[in-house]
């Protein structure tokens, strides 16, 4: 016998071409605004590009991919937003897109809390070269790190453990 506790379920929906799999749209278009509650997660694999408008007050995960915010785009966050990609054994090495002051998760799983890293940009010169970006970083745990920047960031960071 089921009993009906009066809990509300919400289903993101897709439009267009943007649509993932599980309901949820790679592409957040300028006219679109995406509102994720409290008790919900919105997980995409890939990239997430936000041309748009994203409130987050739940959980963003992002599996092998980055946030990118293109034009006006913006990234509320008032919850947690993972960046989660699967790396091999012996290093880590990600492309990522941040705004600032917003808290990224890293699951490097390298199983250790002894590593150097570096996290760096490219520059707007002409040859490209890069420069290196100051983070606030955060160990979790042996396998996961967060990072903050005071600026938004599209860059890359390696994690070599010791």
């Amino acid at each position: 016998m089921v009993v009906y506790d009066g809990t509300q379920f919400q289903l993101f929906t897709s439009a267009g071409s943007g649509g993932g799999g599980n309901g949820t749209k790679k592409i957040i278009e300028p006219t679109d605004i995406i509102n994720v509650g409290a008790d919900f997660q919105y997980f995409i694999y890939g990239d997430l590009t936000v041309k748009g408008e994203m409130d987050n007050a739940g959980e963003v995960v992002i599996m092998s991919g980055a946030l990118d915010l293109q034009g006006t785009g913006t990234f509320n966050n008032t919850g947690v937003l993972n960046l989660v990609t699967v790396a091999n054994a012996s290093r880590y090495a990600s492309n990522f897109s941040t705004v600032a002051n917003v808290p990224l998760t890293i699951v490097h799983n390298l199983g250790t809390e002894d590593f150097v890293f570096t996290v760096k940009q490219p520059s707007n010169t002409s040859p490209q070269t890069y420069e290196m970006i100051d983070v606030e970083m955060t160990i979790i745990d042996v396998n996961t790190i967060t990072i903050k920047t005071v600026s938004n960031v599209q860059g890359r960071i390696n994690i070599i453990p010791l």
